[in-house]
């Protein structure tokens, strides 16, 4: 069947040069597919970079939801009066020491003119920086009074309200699978397949199961997944850095509960969700070329 060998193709470029055995579900999965590569977590892979399928890699049909998202963390922050002072300053390429004469030049509203100052525009200025002052200290004399203080005259301190970016979220996928078995065979099969998510996706003890109660005393990091498709083009879908499983249900009963020959589920629903390991960066996306790794 040439649409099975175009995955079995893929598959068969990214082993690895030892013995490997890859688990797919179904038995005539067809020309389109995800690949779930679980590999031991290290740091320094979390970055991506070539995945090669391993004695952990799992073939399932693309899922049925294929959705990108990005989250910036960007939120309205109140900067204050010295503060976008500050901000106004830094933005005009002054330093740091040009600060303390950028405030108090812009308190005072002090502005020479052929050398000579208007001593009557110094003490106007002196006078309105007073009462800014002056109403800003309102509140912590006692709460409430500066919103008093407010209303009756009409005018409110301006919050210089801004932008503020405070990092990327690292992104996460959610992915849903249904699937009947045909014969007890891919029954046992998806079974097979179940464990071996459940294996991966899970810590273990760092002196591993026989430990002592202090060997007991740390886990080790679960397995991470490289996630790539098989038989569309990426670079119209979205492409992934190595992720962590957050959360993997296994629903038996999706339309019900309903059995096959044996007492197996006649249905089984995988739902999985996962966060990637970085942040993208701009520099993922420099042209419209991607292409990921073969």
């Amino acid at each position: 069947m040439a649409l099975i060998h175009t995955v079995q193709s893929i598959v068969d470029q990214r082993k690895t040069g030892r013995q490997t055995s890859v688990m797919r579900f179904p038995e005539d999965l067809g020309s389109h597919a995800i690949i779930l590569n679980f590999k031991s977590y290290n740091y320094s892979q979390t970055d991506g970079g070539e995945s090669r399928i391993g004695t952990d890699s799992i073939v399932l049909p693309l899922p049925t939801n294929l959705q990108d998202s990005f989250t910036v963390n960007a939120q309205s922050q109140e900067l204050g009066f010295g503060g976008d002072i500050v901000a106004q300053s830094l933005s005009s390429g002054k330093t740091f020491g040009d600060l303390g004469a950028g405030f108090v030049d812009s308190l005072s509203g002090l502005k020479a003119t052929d050398s000579e100052f208007n001593t009557k525009e110094m003490l106007t200025n002196f006078k309105a920086a007073a009462k800014f002052f002056g109403r800003s200290g309102l509140d912590t004399v006692l709460p409430g009074l500066g919103a008093a203080a407010d209303v009756a005259s009409g005018k409110a301190i301006n919050p210089h309200v801004t932008i503020d970016f405070d990092g990327m979220n690292l992104k996460s996928h959610s992915f849903t699978w249904n699937f009947a078995p045909k014969n007890a065979r891919e029954s046992d099969l998806l079974r097979r397949i179940t464990n071996k998510i459940r294996h991966n996706i899970l810590p273990d003890y760092v002196g591993g199961s026989d430990a002592s109660v202090l060997g007991k005393a740390l886990l080790t990091y679960p397995d991470l997944v490289d996630i790539f498709f098989v038989g569309i083009d990426q670079s119209y879908f979205y492409h992934f850095k190595p992720c962590m499983v957050q959360s993997f249900t296994t629903n038996f009963s999706p339309n019900g509960l309903a059995f096959v020959t044996g007492g197996k589920p006649a249905m089984v629903q995988f739902q999985m969700s996962l966060t990637e390991a970085k942040i993208h960066t701009r520099s993922d996306y420099v042209d419209d070329s991607y292409t990921p790794a073969p």
